[in-house]
């Protein structure tokens, strides 16, 4: 028979390990420990006893029954037994903790077994005792099992005793031992943190020391490297002073002994004219003597024959005074032509005789005919290598000057700078937006009026300028420009639109002085140009006039050379100019103005009008004397203005038709032929693509690839482009960059708008690049996109930044794609073809004859130099009136033709008006 016990014995205790603790369980007795046994050691709750006929008992253990865990381990045992953790701090919690069920007495869900003398007793008699026999074998068996039981426990008390001592101890030894290892790892790790920190401070001891050092080295060396820039500026400045010492005098000298030599040529011309003309005076009489007899022998002759019509032919009166006006006017004339004397000498000195015709055309030096000086060619520019120190040295000594002393941007109107009382603007670096170059002032209303009054107040006196005295101020700008001021104008631009070095020396330097000093040379050949024909006794001439009213130039931020162009090339013309230059090339603009004016420009003639654009182009075009807009900027904005125009010109609201030339965007490409130089045809377009941040009206935005050759130019493009790092091109770590920053926010905004369009636009791939960011500066990643849509918008809208679009077409659809060059844009500016078949060149430059108005075979689509490719183009990108040529300088000037006779009419008759003889 098998019985079950509960889960304590009577007058037991369940402990938990802080109350052994708490009451210090070691410290008691053994009668209390007998009589407060814990079974949280043993196994006796869940013992098994099985009675033999013997009556001999032996506890047995089910493996069903006893925990899983090793039952010393207090822990593990309070971890699986929750219950047995319980504090029983008095009889009634220990009665209250008997009497719940215990959750290890029957893991299975086995009822509970126990004891129950009662169903013995009725088993014993229904198994045929009686009920006093039952009662005995009951008794009996309960003496029996509790003598048992006492013997259990007395046997068992010891051992319990023990292990509870020994688990104690073993508890405490590992509490110690636990509280010992962390107070030895605590005290390690302590000692590890102060190595630490005093290895950091000594370090950090170390470092500051090094940097000390290393402060004062640079410090020195700074100062030395100071003073020795200072040493080679004061040098250089010497040495630039006594070359324009020495220049002015040679020019003096020159300038003396031209005087000179001219005043002995024209005594010697004087007298030899003289001596002409008494020669002429005398052949003349001669023949004049000779004539009138031969005249009187024929009347007579004639009026023997026909007596009727002598009345018609008789001499008048007054011939003697005919005689001398023809001496007066046509023999000097006619004389001096056919020695070759230039037309500027007969118009200045050839009628000497009439004080009152030489007053007349004193100022109309138009017609002056001379020849430009021999020098005047396209401008070298510098390639500022890392070994030229001194061009670096000096260019870096502007940078720092016009970074350590904002500018103050006036406006100046009639060579009055106007600058407090008005709104101001800052000046940024876009490569450096903390950076403030200084600020500009923003003209009002009653300024632009000024302005244009001042412009028309000029106009006369500078109209009836020599030529030789205009041209003579522009061509000192550019010797200013190429010379005394070409470091500065160098870091206004880099400064100011965030050039670097290179792009700024073919702009501000070579463009700008090609522009000025050959401009000067066509309009000399332009004033030459003169009517080569002419019948007896009749001089014919042309008179290129300025325009009537004054010239509105709006000038862009991308090129200094275009702005000074805009406003100088009228200038130069003898018109008057409002200039109103952008927001985002004040500096540089600015500092073009003072050079005109240090070169001798009267004042009024170009008045320097910064401002909101919007309020200077409602005033201008209101005037009646607007006579022609100059301007380079967005194909939007120009038609805008060409619009405003035109309303007016409807309206009747100025006095001539207004001459409008401009010059706007592009959407240019390049054409990759199979038979392309593969290499040639990736660093074209790359610099196509990428110099000045891609912000030139010319610059590659679309580029159309053979299928054959594309994985190859594919991976050199994208490898080379993405050696490029966008740079502040006027810090010391970008002084040397390829790419610098956008001009300004708004550009930024609209490229990295388009740049996050193409992540989620399934007709694009990106190739390389698509990051940017504007925490430092407007910087933009140069990003190369792949299109499978020739017509997507990528290949049609200018963004204006370094972003390229790439389509791969198949080989034999090379006409087509020529086809789809020509119609895919609005725009018709740059273009290039790279082959090396010629049959193919030929077709391109066939098919593509209006796709734009600059065509580049073999080479990249900007970069046009002046007198060289004249530049402009036709359909949305302009008026293609081709700046950087001869026929540009005739845009600002209306001609005049003029016809002079020296011959009198003598009856208004014609020789068929003459009766016949009868």
């Amino acid at each position: 028979m098998v019985l079950r016990f509960g889960q304590t014995f009577k007058n037991g205790y369940a402990f938990s390990r802080p109350f052994i603790r708490r009451y210090n369980f070691r410290s008691r007795s053994n009668a209390n420990k007998n009589t407060q046994m814990t079974t949280t050691g043993t196994n006796i709750a869940n013992a098994i006893i099985e009675i033999n006929d013997a009556n001999n008992f032996k506890f047995l253990r089910d493996p069903n029954l006893i925990p899983k865990h090793d039952p010393f381990n207090i822990e593990q045992y309070e971890r699986t037994h929750p219950e047995k953790g319980v504090e029983l701090t008095s009889e009634s919690d220990a009665k209250n903790f008997r009497s719940q069920p215990s959750e290890s007495a029957d893991p299975q869900g086995m009822p509970e077994s126990f004891l129950d003398t009662n169903e013995m007793v009725e088993e014993l008699k229904r198994g045929g005792f009686t009920n006093a026999q039952s009662e005995i074998i009951m008794n009996v068996t309960r003496d029996a099992l509790q003598k048992k039981m006492t013997w259990l426990h007395g046997e068992l008390a010891p051992r319990v005793d023990m292990e509870n001592e020994s688990y104690l101890f073993q508890a405490a030894h590992n509490e110690l031992l636990v509280e010992v290892t962390n107070s030895r790892e605590i005290s390690l790790m302590n000692l590890q943190n102060s190595s630490v920190i005093l290895k950091r401070v000594l370090n950090n001891l170390q470092d500051e020391t090094s940097t000390t050092i290393q402060l004062n080295d640079d410090t020195i060396r700074m100062e030395l490297s100071q003073f020795k820039h200072e040493n080679n500026l004061q040098q250089r400045s010497l040495e630039i002073k006594n070359t324009d010492l020495n220049n002015r005098i040679i020019s003096e000298l020159m300038s003396g002994l031209r005087s000179t030599i001219e005043q002995f040529r024209w005594e010697l011309t004087r007298a030899g004219i003289f001596a002409i003309m008494l020669m002429a005076v005398s052949i003349l009489g001669g023949w004049r003597l000779t004539s009138k007899m031969k005249a009187v022998e024929a009347e007579d002759e004639s009026n023997i024959k026909h007596p009727e019509l002598s009345y018609r032919h008789e001499p008048a009166d007054e011939e003697s005074h005919d005689y001398e006006a023809d001496l007066d006017e046509n023999v000097p004339v006619q004389i001096l032509k056919s020695e070759g004397i230039g037309s500027s000498w007969i118009i200045e000195r050839g009628f000497s005789a009439k004080p009152e015709r030489l007053q007349a055309r004193r100022g109309v030096a138009n017609l002056a005919s001379f020849k430009a000086p021999a020098y005047i060619t396209n401008q070298t520019n510098k390639a500022f290598g890392r070994d030229d120190r001194l061009d670096w040295d000096l260019l870096k000594s502007e940078i720092f000057s016009l970074t350590d002393e904002p500018t103050e941007v006036p406006l100046v109107i009639n060579g009055e700078e106007v600058f407090s009382g008005r709104e101001k603007a800052p000046i940024i670096n876009p490569g450096n937006l903390k950076q403030t170059l200084g600020q500009y002032a923003k003209a009002t209303p009653e300024d632009v009026d000024k302005a244009i009054q001042t412009s028309l107040e000029a106009k006369k006196e500078w109209a009836n300028t020599s030529f030789a005295d205009r041209a003579s101020i522009f061509l000192k700008t550019a010797e200013l420009i190429t010379t005394k001021y070409r470091y500065k104008m160098l870091a206004a631009t880099m400064l100011g639109q965030g050039k670097n070095v290179f792009q700024a020396e073919i702009d501000c330097i070579g463009e700008l002085s090609d522009f000025l000093r050959l401009n000067t040379k066509w309009a000399a050949e332009l004033y030459a140009s003169q009517p080569e024909k002419a019948a007896q006794g009749v001089w014919n001439r042309v008179e290129y006039r300025p325009l009537e009213g004054f010239v509105y130039a709006v000038t862009p931020f991308n090129f200094v050379a275009i702005a000074g162009n805009l406003a100088g090339t009228p200038a130069l013309m003898g018109n008057t100019v409002v200039w109103k230059p952008s927001d985002s090339s004040i500096l540089s603009n600015y500092l073009v103005y003072k050079i005109f004016e240090e070169a001798g420009l009267p004042k009024g003639v170009i008045n320097f009008i910064p401002g909101d654009p919007v309020l200077i182009s409602e005033k201008v075009f209101s005037s009646s004397a607007f006579n022609a807009l100059h301007f380079t900027g967005s194909t939007q904005v120009f038609r805008s203005l060409w619009g405003e125009i035109a309303k007016n010109v409807s309206e009747g609201v100025y006095k001539d038709f207004p001459r409008i030339v401009g010059e706007t965007g592009g959407k240019n490409f390049h054409l990759i032929h199979r038979s392309a130089d593969l290499e040639n045809a990736v660093y074209n377009t790359l610099r196509g693509a990428f110099e000045f941040q891609g912000q030139k009206c010319s610059a590659t935005s679309r580029c159309y690839v053979a299928q054959s050759i594309w994985p190859e130019f594919k991976k050199l493009l994208v490898e080379e482009t993405e050696k490029i790092v966008p740079a502040n091109t006027t810090s010391s770590e970008g002084l040397h960059s390829f790419l610098g920053p956008v001009i300004h926010e708004r550009s930024f905004d609209k490229l990295a708008k388009g740049i996050d369009s193409i992540k989620s636009d399934p007709e694009l791939q990106l190739l390389t690049g698509g990051k940017y960011n504007k925490s430092q500066g407007y910087f933009v990643q140069p990003t190369i996109v792949q299109t499978k849509n020739p017509s997507h918008k990528f290949m049609k809208q200018e963004f204006f930044g370094p972003l390229l679009t790439c389509y791969v077409y198949p080989d034999q659809q090379y006409e087509e794609v020529l086809a789809l060059i020509d119609s895919t844009s609005q725009y018709g500016l740059t273009g290039s073809v790279f082959a090396t078949d010629r049959s193919a060149i030929r077709l391109a430059e066939e098919k593509l004859r209006y796709a734009a108005g600059n065509f580049y075979i073999n080479d990249k689509c900007t970069g046009a130099v002046v007198g060289q490719q004249c530049f402009g183009g036709s359909r949305a990108s302009g008026t293609n009136d081709k700046a950087g040529s001869s026929h540009f300088v005739s845009r600002w000037v209306t001609p005049r033709a003029i016809k002079e006779n020296f011959q009198e009419v003598t009856g208004f008759t014609y020789p068929s008006n003459v009766l016949p003889k009868n």
